[in-house]
């Protein structure tokens, strides 16, 4: 499991492993007001969030108590910012 602080906006919870092509994530916010999340993927592993399909990779809503599942497909090691 990733690291959770308390303190931050938005946590995100990944399994250790994943045996299959969809990595599982929890997604959640105790900020009221944030309904709407997106997740950018590194795709060509450049550093960068600029290239084709890299921003706004997935988006999904919060429920009411502030969480989100989501399950992003095809993915390698690499970067992944939520936003």
């Amino acid at each position: 499991m990733g690291q959770n602080h308390a303190d931050a906006a938005v946590n995100l919870k990944i399994a250790a492993t994943n045996a299959g092509p969809l990595v599982p994530i929890t997604v959640s916010t105790l900020l009221p007001e944030v309904r709407t999340f997106f997740v950018d993927v590194d795709l060509n592993h450049d550093g960068r969030f600029e290239g084709a399909g890299e921003l706004a990779y997935s988006t999904r809503k919060f429920d009411d108590t502030g969480t989100a599942d989501i399950r992003l497909r095809g993915l390698i090691d690499g970067r992944r910012r939520p936003m």
